[in-house]
């Protein structure tokens, strides 16, 4: 097990391309709880869905044989982030989840299928996602541009492809966990763009960014601690380091949390982070409302409000 833990960690550093830009332009923030936190997940347990997205072992303990989640982020009422997902307990360990996310509108929209894989292998928990990439883009009526002769110059055209991330989470004691977490290890997308006058690329492909995230986790009864390290594989991107703290009030009905995540190079805090996950009961179905809000210091105005709802069985 180690040894292949070790290979796992080291692989990202040696299938990465060395032009690739380590800008990552995707969108990933679809769990409140996590965004709540400051991002800081990867060591963290579960507790819906959507947090395969940030470590895809984080869910191999769950105890429900369903938990089903919706929900929903929005910046400037301009792009619409929507997510819905569930995972169900194939049996006690083993965890299986299928999600989808969407995106955009006539202009640039994205979707993203995932089908992800958990189990707990004595003190390890194990995770896989498979996910199928796609978008289209162009065919907003309002992005035409025409020359002298007529002819549009608008792009437009669509892009299909697949990516595999994998996590780890290692129990050191009752209190203590620590996470890895390595998104898009491997990964293509194929495009395909055309225009009238033949200035588009046509068909080529590219790869999103390789990112490697280490993670820690301190629990002690309705406290908890969040640390991660994400660690920058590119020459244009800053390391990061995310914190998040969580607490349960009322039995466990109200959690208040909050988190920021600061450039360890240039020590810029990018965005402080607060939130809350309520839980109630409907028909003596049990329901968890999560909400955050990030304020982002250097993209003023740019703060956004994330939305979820989950519902166990």
């Amino acid at each position: 097990m180690k040894i292949l833990v070790l290979i796992l960690i080291l692989s990202p550093l040696l299938l990465i391309a060395d032009d690739l830009s380590g800008i990552d332009a995707a969108y990933y923030d679809f769990d409140p709880r996590i965004i709540a936190m400051g991002g800081a997940s990867v060591a963290v347990q579960g507790t819906s869905p959507a947090s395969i997205i940030a470590n895809p072992a984080a869910l191999a303990g769950q105890n429900q044989q369903y938990i089903f989640q919706v929900s929903n982020s929005t910046y400037l009422d301009l792009i619409n982030y929507n997510y819905a997902g569930v995972s169900w307990r194939q049996q006690p360990g083993q965890i299986l989840s299928l999600a989808m996310d969407f995106s955009g509108d006539e202009a640039l929209s994205e979707y993203e299928l995932i089908l992800s894989y958990s189990r707990i292998l004595s003190k390890f928990n194990l995770g896989l996602n498979l996910k199928l990439l796609g978008s289209s883009y162009g065919d907003n009526a309002n992005g035409a541009w025409y020359d002298e002769n007529g002819l549009n110059h608008q792009v437009h055209g669509s892009s299909y492809g697949f990516a595999i991330d994998w996590g780890l989470q290692y129990e050191i004691n009752a209190q203590q966990r620590l996470g890895i977490f390595n998104r898009n290890l491997v990964n293509t997308i194929f495009y395909d763009s055309q225009n009238e006058v033949g200035t588009a690329e046509g068909k080529y492909n590219e790869s999103r960014p390789v990112s490697l995230v280490l993670g820690y986790c301190y629990q002690i009864p309705k406290v908890q601690f969040a640390l991660d390290y994400d660690l920058s594989l590119y020459s244009d991107r800053e390391n990061y380091l995310r914190t998040g703290l969580e607490i349960a009030l009322i039995n466990n009905i109200l959690k208040l949390r909050t988190g920021m995540a600061t450039k360890l190079y240039s020590l810029d805090t990018q965005h402080y982070n607060l939130g809350c996950g309520i839980a109630f009961k409907i028909a003596s179905k049990e329901f968890q409302l999560d909400i955050a809000y990030r304020i982002f210091t250097q993209w003023q105005g740019y703060n956004n409000l994330i939305f979820g709802l989950s519902l166990q069985l």
